[in-house]
């Protein structure tokens, strides 16, 4: 359901703004000949101005029979000369809509012959600004000199394919100035109206020239029509069927649409990314579980474990057999080294040597067969020592001299005597 809602909202987010926004295309403008408006979008009823550049602009009211619902077309004898300039601006209910605003258009020659009254009907006043001055980027510029015009005016600003600008000083104005807000290389038309809508004509391409300041600019965001570049007056430009679709920047409502369905899509990524993650974590908890069991050392220590510790062992001596209960009880172990009557003592020793405990005994092997019966997988270990850590030190030499047998010495008993030894009991030598 979540899902559902996410791609509504991405959906009508991104077509949202192409079913209420406003298009407009213009036809090739021509002496006399029919100059084609047709547009989509806006409120009705609508109007459209034709601006010609050094001259007076024609308001026309479109008929309704010309469109139908907030679609339409339109065509009318194009009252204009040959190679003059001039731009198209379309109205609504609304006042201007967006990317209602052509480019500067060259007018061409007649291709039907058709002839028309061309002559300008004159403004009904004049308005001025600083002889010889253009406007400045983020510079005041000052209009003044409308004496015939009834206040409050209204001057518009017609930046070439752009969404026009409106500034209206106060009612009993007589002069006001206008802060450039527009960048450097702009191409604009003022535009001036009275309070009752009378025409004080359209001034020609005026460009702004660039400064050092840029506080005040507002780079054009919510038009659909592209910037022209500087066209002069003088040099007129044949720009052929003007589509403003087509040479237009993207409405603010496409833009937010734009905005809000990139964020979405956003959110649905980081969404699906963190799932991801949260399910490969999982997989690999659950084969760590699988693959090894788990113990805790706090709750089990290593001493009672049983198996890092061995238990009882004994250590033999180089030369020695393994204990058993026989020679445990018998007779001690023998020792090659050791001198007569003094028998080795049995070393017994734990490991690794633990303070907690006596040292524990093989004393016999009744002790050893319990160990063994209670720690049944103990391990035994057993200590070699090499031969030469047990020799005893060397303090003076040894010379070892072969046995002399007397010949009068006693026979041993239980041993057989010799053929042809003799027999004869022992005595002194003579």
């Amino acid at each position: 359901m979540i899902y559902r809602l996410l791609w509504s909202v991405v959906f009508l987010g991104l077509w949202s703004p192409w079913v209420v926004g406003f298009s407009v295309q213009y036809g090739q403008p021509s002496q006399c000949d029919d100059f084609q408006v047709s547009w989509k979008g806006g409120q009705a009823p609508f109007s459209l101005a034709l601006i010609p550049l050094y001259g007076t602009p024609r308001n026309i009211s479109i008929p309704s029979s010309s469109y139908s619902g907030s679609s339409g077309s339109y065509s009318m004898p194009l009252p204009f000369a040959e190679n003059s300039q001039m731009m198209a601006l379309m109205y609504d209910a609304t006042g201007v809509p967006s990317g209602a605003l052509s480019q500067v258009m060259t007018v061409g020659k007649t291709s039907g012959g058709q002839s028309c009254n061309t002559t300008d009907p004159h403004p009904y006043f004049f308005y001025s600004w600083p002889d010889g001055q253009s406007p400045v980027q983020c510079s005041p510029f000052q209009f003044f000199d409308y004496p015939n015009a009834s206040l409050p005016v209204t001057l518009t600003i017609l930046a070439a394919g752009e969404d026009p600008q409106f500034v209206q000083p106060d009612a009993s104005a007589t002069n006001f100035t206008w802060t450039v807000n527009m960048p450097a290389g702009t191409s604009v038309v003022f535009m001036m109206t009275d309070a009752q809508d009378h025409q004080g004509g359209a001034s020609g391409l005026q460009i702004i020239q660039p400064s050092s300041d840029f506080s005040c600019v507002v780079y054009p965001s919510d038009s659909s029509s592209s910037t022209s570049s500087a066209t002069s007056p003088h040099s007129p430009a044949n720009t052929g069927d003007v589509s403003i679709d087509e040479q237009s920047r993207l409405p603010v409502g496409t833009m937010a649409g734009i905005a809000v369905g990139g964020a979405v899509c956003a959110l649905l990524a980081a969404g699906v990314a963190f799932c991801i993650c949260r399910r490969r974590r999982r997989r690999q908890r659950k084969r760590r579980s699988e693959g090894a069991d788990v113990f805790d050392l706090k709750d089990q220590p290593m001493t009672n474990m049983g198996f890092h510790s061995p238990k009882d062992y004994q250590r033999i001596e180089p030369f020695t057999q393994l204990p058993t209960s026989e020679s445990y009880s018998a007779s001690p172990d023998f020792n090659p080294y050791a001198q007569s009557g003094s028998p080795l003592p049995t070393k017994n020793r734990e490991y690794p040597p633990s303070h907690s405990s006596p040292t524990p005994t093989l004393s016999s092997s009744s002790r050893r067969g319990e160990s063994s019966s209670s720690n049944p997988g103990s391990a035994r270990v057993v200590v070699h020592q090499d031969y030469a850590d047990v020799l005893p030190p060397e303090e003076e030499e040894l010379v070892e001299l072969p046995p002399a047998y007397r010949d009068d010495r006693r026979p041993i008993p239980g041993l057989q005597p010799q053929p042809g030894a003799s027999t004869r009991p022992a005595g002194k030598r003579r």
